[in-house]
């Protein structure tokens, strides 16, 4: 009897991989007059707009080979559940030269999809919604043998086991050190149930979270919580839901439409009724990694295409949540895992799971172009050393975050820096009128609080003819591009720079845009390029001439810190909690210093109130240099 089985999805292609070889094609007598085995266990086959889709069954515990050469595992079942056969898809996944669209399962058969095209093959990591056997629903924060990966070869286990007494004597521990937090951030712990999500307090753990939430409001202190989107079948709005999800589970949750104003507004709801309080949130796997995420070929109710749901997913969270916000009157400032076009305005910081600090620190000059927020989180360190530089970079970041609900990290876990961290965040806090002033300007004129320098000067070459300022044209163009290229240091606001060191690295080359810089601790003057040594408890951080920057002081008051001969700058101030300033409640600061030549410096303060009282009254102008 011959074993082999044929199956025709639509119209075939003119060419295919076999008749690609010569015209070679599938000798009809060696195909099977019965049925095929496989078909009893439920082959399907799907068009979803431009694709065709084929489900082949998968018995528990089946292993699978093949799909082309590879250079790193044998199997291909689950570990990487989703290839492309495809040679440009091989550069990154070490699966090059051969792309064969053919595997073989233990269980004594094989499949082979006889295309020329591009095949995706999700082995075995994506569950429908109708399976008729889906995998169990596990909760992240209760059950040990949680993954990521249904059913995957790896397994990732997080412990968790945090609940409102821990919270509270976290922040007890940091009041202790002499340390300020403004927002607690609750990760996955907080739900009844997540990795899939009931968007739900554990009572076990928050016996009463309204109260829990007032109560750190008291001490000034936000609550933000951790989710992703995928909706346990716990959840109490899972039915209603449901009408309004992909074909496709996420593990073991349903997959909302966000593009559907019903299924935001059953969400929304929901988050309205338990989340009393609360000042925003952390969006978490929405970053359209499809080794975890749906399938392309997923299906959406709103008929877009399961990429293009993807691609905006988190687009869209950002804005479902700003403008449920937004119509009560509350502002927010929240982290999100993706972002997209048109985001730009929306408060909220993007992150993403990758570590290295060279990554970080390029982030921050390059995000400014694709109007994102971008924030190299702290989590751990290998060194003393390397925990002081990680703290400096994030407290000249959007928001100065430290995630170790993973292991526990503390700023003070390197007892011998403990004050150089405890230094680094106060100067954060010292500089928040002047980031607050940046911002405003992100939101009335759109120039990026956090920039690379090239985007002020495109002309930037570090080479500057010292006595007027004017380009040295004898520059080697490879030079000068690679200055404007300059990815290791970026603009702060409209008068600083910031230059931070790697680990390991205890002096750098900084490049200066045009005109003259001063150090922002001794007030040196610097033009052009320059080699920059610092002690590790100094961040590189260098001031246009002509700028003030504004410290606050822990009794309210702002210290002015005065840069070259003269200069003046405004500074924006508002409630920060509402959308008063929209109807003109806000102040604005105008500070002006100069030093003549032979007399003493003169400094003026200017406040125009818009009905709003500022704090910023006492000015102490310090000139530096």
């Amino acid at each position: 009897m011959n074993n082999v089985w044929k199956l025709c999805l639509g119209t075939p292609d003119p060419l295919s991989s076999l008749l690609a070889l010569s015209g070679a094609t599938l000798d009809p007598s060696r195909l099977s007059g019965g049925a095929c085995p496989l078909a009893a266990a439920r082959i399907e086959t799907e068009r979803v707009r431009d694709r065709f889709v084929l489900r082949i069954p998968l018995s528990a515990g089946e292993r699978l080979y093949g799909l082309g050469l590879s250079f790193e595992k044998m199997r291909v079942d689950y570990a990487a559940r989703h290839l492309r056969c495809d040679h440009y898809a091989g550069r990154d996944t070490g699966r090059t030269h051969a792309p064969v669209p053919f595997y073989v399962s233990d269980a004594g058969y094989g499949v082979f999809v006889d295309t020329a095209e591009v095949a995706s093959f999700y082995m075995g990591g994506t569950v429908r919604t109708d399976a008729l056997n889906p995998p169990p629903e596990l909760n992240r924060g209760r059950d040990d043998n949680w993954s990521c990966n249904q059913r995957a070869e790896f397994v990732e286990v997080s412990h968790i086991r945090a609940d409102e007494r821990a919270a509270r004597d976290e922040l007890a521990a940091f009041e202790r050190h002499g340390l300020k937090i403004d927002v607690l951030g609750l990760e996955p712990g907080w739900q009844s149930g997540s990795y899939p999500c009931t968007f739900e307090w554990d009572r076990a753990r928050f016996a009463d979270p309204a109260q829990f939430v007032r109560d750190m409001a008291g001490q000034g202190v936000r609550v933000n919580l951790w989710e992703n989107m995928y909706v346990s079948r716990s959840a109490r709005i899972y039915r209603d839901l449901l009408p309004y999800c992909g074909s496709h589970q996420v593990w073991g949750g349903a997959v909302p439409d966000f593009t559907l104003e019903a299924a935001r507004e059953i969400v929304l709801r929901q988050h309205r009724e338990d989340h009393i309080g609360v000042s925003g949130y952390k969006i978490d796997e929405c970053d359209g990694y499809d080794q975890w995420l749906w399938p392309d070929h997923a299906r959406f109710p709103s008929g877009a295409s399961a990429t293009a749901i993807r691609n905006v997913y988190g687009a869209r969270l950002q804005r479902m949540f700003y403008d449920d916000f937004r119509a009560r009157g509350k502002r927010t400032y929240g982290l999100v895992r993706a972002s997209n076009a048109g985001a730009a305005s929306l408060p909220f910081c993007l992150y993403n799971d990758c570590y290295s600090f060279g990554q970080y620190l390029t982030g921050m000059a390059t995000a400014g172009f694709c109007g994102c927020l971008w924030v190299p989180e702290i989590r751990d360190a290998s060194s003393a050393e390397e925990w002081v530089r990680r703290f400096q970079l994030g407290a000249l970041s959007p928001m100065l975050m430290l995630n170790a609900w993973a292991n526990g990290a503390k700023p003070w876990q390197y007892p011998e820096v403990e004050s150089i961290i405890a230094d680094t965040i106060r100067l954060r806090r010292a500089l928040l009128p002047y980031l607050y002033t940046a911002f405003y300007r992100y939101h009335s004129e759109g120039i990026p609080p956090f920039r690379a320098p090239v985007m002020d000067d495109p002309t930037l070459t570090g080479r500057e003819d010292a006595s007027s300022g004017a380009l040295d044209g004898t520059a080697n163009p490879y030079e000068l591009r690679a200055a404007r290229d300059v990815t290791d240091q970026f603009l702060i606001g409209d008068a600083l720079m910031a230059a931070p060191m790697l680990p390991g690295q205890t002096e750098r080359e900084v490049v200066l845009p045009r005109g003259v810089w001063h150090d922002f601790y001794t007030g040196e003057a610097l033009r052009g390029t320059v080699r920059y040594a610092c002690p590790l408890e100094r961040i590189p951080l260098f001031v246009k001439s002509g700028g003030i920057i504004p410290l606050l002081r822990e009794d309210g008051t702002l210290e002015a810190r005065c840069y070259g001969e003269r200069g003046e700058t405004t500074l924006y101030d508002d409630d920060g909690e509402t959308f008063a300033f929209e109807r003109g409640e806000y102040a604005l600061i105008r500070l002006a210093f100069s030093r003549p030549p032979e007399s003493a410096p003169q400094s003026d303060v200017e406040i125009t109130a818009h009905n709003f009282e500022t704090a910023y009254k006492r000015v102490t102008f310090v000139p530096v240099g």
